[in-house]
This record gives C-alpha cells, structure tokens and sequence, in this order.
C-alpha cells in the first residue's frame, strides 16, 4: 500500500496534467462530431432555373413547361440549401415528372431520414424513375 501512496504522490503533477490533457479531447471530439453533424430545420426552396419571369400567371408557366419538356427530354431543377421535401415534391409535380404532389414526399418517406435533400443543381429527364432522382438530389445520411 505504501508503494502506491508514494507512486501517486511522486507523480501527481503529471497525473492531473494527463487527466486534464483527456478531459480536453473528449470535449472538442464531441464538439467538432456535432457541428460535423449539424442538421438545419430550415425549409428548402426549389426552383426551376428556366422560369421566365415572376409576372407571368401559372397558366402559361405551365404551357412553357409542357413545350420545354416536350421538345427537351431533361428539365433542370435547382434545390437551395433551405428547400423542403415537399416543395421539391410540388415543382417534380408541375414539371410533369411525378403524377401528384405527394409521390416525392411519400417516397422520402420510405426512407425513415436516411437521406436528406442535397442542394444543387440537377439535370433530370423526363421518363427518369423516381428512385433515380431521389438518388440524385438527396444523400443518405
């Protein structure tokens, strides 16, 4: 027993400093791992990059849309860092791409947050599956 006692007492100094020095790596690991994984609440917004201008009504953005994707068979889609998944669920519907609103959104949904919308822009074609866009503009997490 008395060996110990004098072990810690001679090595006290250097005990507390690597005890501190341990201490001080646990904290900025667990630090930089939650800002590594931050995740931002905020929505996101979508867009498509070749809308003429904000005047027109929805009837002819819709026309534009049916004759670009008619004569193209991709579209481009721009999804900004702060886009929702049903708000790039609502533009796949309008540029024809899905066939209601909610087929994006349901199919992210089969995901259980697995993945999450990426931002970017995306070339996407017309006949592409669902899974495949998914795949594109999202990364699993």
């Amino acid at each position: 027993m008395k060996a110990i006692k004098d072990f810690l007492y001679r090595n006290n100094d250097i005990i507390i400093v690597f005890l501190i020095i341990a201490i001080g790596v646990g904290i900025i690991y667990v630090k930089t791992n939650s800002i590594l994984h931050y995740k931002s609440d905020t929505p996101v917004v979508v867009a498509e990059k070749n809308k003429e201008t904000k005047d027109n009504d929805n009837s002819n953005y819709e026309k534009d849309n049916e004759d670009k994707n008619k004569d193209n068979k991709t579209t481009e889609l721009i999804v900004d860092a702060d886009s929702s998944i049903e708000q790039v669920s609502k533009t796949l519907y309008e540029l024809r791409i899905t066939e209601s609103e909610d087929d994006f959104t349901k199919k992210m949904e089969e995901y259980d947050g697995t993945r999450v919308l990426q931002p970017g822009t995306y070339n996407i074609d017309i006949d592409e599956s669902l899974d495949n866009i998914l795949k594109k503009i999202t990364k699993v997490e």
